[in-house]
């Protein structure tokens, strides 16, 4: 996913380092953000995440190991619900938490639209055999085309040497016509 590596850009930074270490208490969308982004990375948690998990769960950027496969649909729909019900925005998540809040925002946002987008079908395997079959049938056009290809370079060299042959013989004909001329 795209944002999983802003998501760590922004992780790896020393002042966010700082903002996250030094936050005692920060504004609840950061929290429901940071929370709906530990339920979706699949970690055994609590019901209720607290802050000091939220903290420890950034600091180790566990959110590199998130897999859509691993989400359950439970877990989905209680990730969108808690996005829902706090109204979290990325005017919001900018508001409360910065870079690391945009960040967060678009990660969690992201993923959600791509679950529902695979809709009921969130195993990747019939994903990866389209792709094979496309893949193939591309590979096979490509031989197509080259063989063609390979037909008129063919056709063109043909051509050029048919060309150069007619001009060999325009200027034999020429002088020869000259030679008959002059006698």
């Amino acid at each position: 996913m795209k944002s999983k590596h802003k998501v760590a850009d922004v992780l790896l930074d020393r002042k966010t380092h700082a903002l996250i270490k030094s936050m005692r208490n920060p504004p609840l969308i950061l929290t429901k953000v940071v929370g709906t982004a530990i339920l979706l990375s699949g970690a055994r948690v609590r019901r209720r995440i607290d802050w000091k998990v939220s903290q420890k769960f950034l600091m180790s950027n566990a959110l590199s190991e998130i897999d859509v496969r691993t989400v359950t649909k439970s877990t989905a729909k209680r990730a969108k619900t808690v996005m829902k019900k706090y109204g979290v925005t990325e005017k919001k998540c900018k508001y409360a938490g910065g870079p690391l809040g945009i960040a967060l925002f678009h990660y969690v946002s992201g993923f959600l639209k791509l679950w529902d987008e695979m809709g009921d079908d969130h195993n990747l395997d019939h994903v990866k055999e389209e792709m094979h079959a496309f893949r193939r049938k591309v590979k096979k056009q490509i031989r197509n085309e080259e063989e063609k290809q390979s037909k008129h370079e063919i056709e063109l060299r043909t051509l050029k040497e048919l060309n150069s042959n007619l001009k060999r013989n325009l200027t034999l004909v020429t002088s020869f016509q000259r030679r008959l001329s002059c006698v």
